[in-house]
């Protein structure tokens, strides 16, 4: 195996980690590319450490590394570029500071393509390499890959695939024991494991153990809450509840509100549809001026934009004066009926038809006279006085009840019958020019 160097008893831990940092793969043709593995139980920072290939050297902590780290934990591989060295002849010493011709300094050394290189001595003197050793160059896209079993070219492997960051497929370690991720910061930590295989990796942005996930969100385009900028999905994708709220919990939509018209006591989410009644108590309805809306109505009201059921329609005669009064109606319809107020009783040889106290409609028989003059009589109804209004002279004047007898005479403009009953009369007034027959309603 390649020798790991002691110095002495004086921090040997330190010492004895250092000595197992070692050269593992190394690309020359193409890239330049050189892996480093810690076969020790210690972290070690490699930082601070040289590569030499004559006359190129190279700080490890100027590096770029591709993958790992120069805090290279137990088992643990860093693969850095930043090192040039000679496609097809030259050599590579790792040293752990800037003694190049100190044999103590240097921890791993092969030269490729001839012997007798620079630095070759400084290895021969540390015990890691033979005098006259070296291995074949490595064509194109390949690599020299070690086996992790000893110090000659015969443990270089020419022209291996590369496998940079992971355990050489022929050994390349020589780590006995279960090959894992030994990092426990790391996602896929084995605690089972003894060697690091360089597999080690972190949880992407939806916490997918060595996901590329950068940022996470709901990636399903039929879900409400999706995320056009998401490129790894975080299990949080959902969709609208009864009520159209993106994740909610709602399954029964209506109006949640107990205070609302229309209240849904079955109802697990608010749907926005709670409203109130309107002046006229409709549920959510718009009017704001209670009334009566039917024009046809007693109580009518044109300011009114809702009608609340008040209207109060015609239903019969509401004139208590009236003969065919209806102490039921509360709405005139224009129905009501006089007594004394003309008629036609259907008998063509009476005159002076009216209605009467019953609402019958009656007419004087056997009084043939030609009415040849126009008359006025007021008041009419009458509580008794009675005055005649014409320019005629009148002559007398002769009331009939409805019997046809006669009741009063007068030859005055102005008489009083208060003496007589309630009831219809008729008056046949003389005058110079002729008689005019009329009614009157004494009350």
């Amino acid at each position: 195996m390649k020798k790991f160097i002691l110095s002495g008893l004086i921090a040997f831990g330190m010492l004895a980690s250092q000595c197992q940092v070692l050269l593992n793969e190394i690309q020359t043709n193409g890239d330049d590319i050189v892996e480093i593995k810690n076969h020790g139980d210690m972290m070690v920072d490699i930082s601070s450490y040289r590569l030499c290939s004559w006359p190129t050297y190279t700080t490890v902590g100027n590096m770029t590394v591709i993958s790992g780290s120069t805090n290279l934990m137990p088992g643990a591989l860093v693969v850095l570029s930043g090192h040039d060295m000679g496609d097809n002849d030259d050599e590579l010493g790792l040293y752990i500071d800037n003694s190049w011709t100190n044999p103590a300094s240097m921890l791993d050394y092969v030269e490729w393509g001839s012997t007798g290189h620079t630095r070759s001595s400084v290895a021969q003197s540390a015990g890691i390499w033979a005098n006259g050793d070296f291995t074949e160059a490595a064509p194109m896209g390949t690599t020299l890959a070690w086996d992790g079993d000893g110090n000659s070219s015969a443990n270089w492997t020419v022209g291996a695939e590369p496998s940079f960051g992971q355990e050489n497929p022929n050994g390349g370690g020589g780590c006995e024991g279960v090959l894992g991720c030994i990092d426990p910061t790391a996602c896929n930590y084995d605690s089972t494991a003894d060697c690091d295989d360089g597999s080690c990796t972190v949880d992407d942005a939806c916490g997918v153990c060595g996901g590329a996930g950068t940022v996470a969100g709901c990636t399903d385009t039929t879900a409400c809450n999706y995320n056009s900028l998401a490129d790894c999905d975080d299990g949080s994708c959902t969709v609208d509840d009864a009520c159209g709220v993106c994740g909610g919990a709602g399954t029964v939509a209506g109006c949640t509100d107990t205070t609302a018209c229309n209240y849904d006591s079955l109802a697990d989410c608010d749907d926005g549809s709670c409203t109130v009644d309107d002046a006229c108590g409709v549920c959510g309805g718009a009017g704001t001026i209670a009334g009566c809306t039917d024009s046809a109505a007693c109580n009518y009201d044109s300011t009114a934009d809702c009608d609340d059921g008040s209207c109060v329609l015609p239903d019969g005669c509401t004139d208590s004066t009236a003969c065919n009064y209806d102490s039921s109606a509360t709405c005139d319809d224009g129905t009501c009926l006089f007594p004394g107020d003309e008629c036609d009783d259907g008998d063509p040889n009476s005159l002076g038809d009216v209605y009467l106290e019953d609402c019958s409609c009656s007419g004087v028989v056997g009084i043939e006279e030609e009415v040849k003059t126009t008359i006025t009589i007021y008041p009419n109804p009458t509580e008794g006085l009675i005055q005649i209004q014409t320019i005629e002279n009148v002559l007398g004047v002769q009331i009939y009840d409805l019997a046809g007898r006669l009741a009063f005479e007068s030859k005055n403009k102005t008489f009083n019958i208060s003496s007589l009953p309630v009831g219809i009369y008729t008056l046949r007034i003389r005058t110079e020019n002729g008689f005019a027959i009329t009614r009157v309603s004494k009350i």
